[in-house]
């Protein structure tokens, strides 16, 4: 995405929820140094019938994040789908998520992220209604330093447009986490 138009997605962020987590108007998210590592496994991810989010095919995989050396403190975070006019928010909110989510979700206590420990959302998912092509999601998140200074994050999870057999027959045998 072109720096003019993820300084407009998150301008426009701020302007329909009120400011966000995020301080600062103007923000260009493409000048945030890198201080998050972000992975999503497995990656890419096959579909399941049904699943956690209440839609017809759910594509679940695990997200790990960790900070890229120092302590820091999570902001927001949020998942954005490319389509023809750009990335966007594709939350089941509609908004980003916070960083009371963050910190149960990932198992973070006061979202704080410590160096050397990654915190994992074993429960990540997206869902639709049904079988797209390959679809890439990308997950950002936005978190700040001891002194204030933002830094960023992101991974890209695609969705294959495939049944995952052994994930549906975990459903099929009960097994399945939803």
């Amino acid at each position: 995405m072109a720096s003019h138009e993820r300084h407009s997605f998150f301008r426009s962020l701020r302007r329909m929820f009120g400011g966000g987590s995020l301080p600062e108007d103007g923000i260009d998210y493409d000048e945030l140094p890198v201080g998050i590592f972000v992975t999503h496994l497995p990656n890419p991810v096959r579909a399941r019938r049904g699943g956690r989010s209440g839609s017809a095919f759910t594509w679940q995989f695990a997200t790990s994040v960790q900070t890229r050396g120092e302590r820091l403190e999570m902001l927001e975070f949020g998942a954005m789908t490319l389509t023809e006019t750009g990335w966007v928010l594709t939350t089941y909110t509609g908004k980003p998520f916070t960083a009371n989510d963050f910190a149960e979700w990932y198992n973070c206590p006061d979202a704080v992220l410590l160096p050397n420990h990654a915190y994992t959302d074993p429960l990540n998912w997206q869902g639709a209604n049904r079988l797209l092509g390959r679809r890439p999601v990308k997950w950002y998140y936005v978190a700040k330093t001891s002194d204030g200074k933002l830094v960023r994050g992101e991974s890209l999870v695609e969705a294959l447009p495939e049944i995952d057999p052994g994930r549906n027959e975990e459903d099929r045998k009960g097994n399945a986490r939803v």
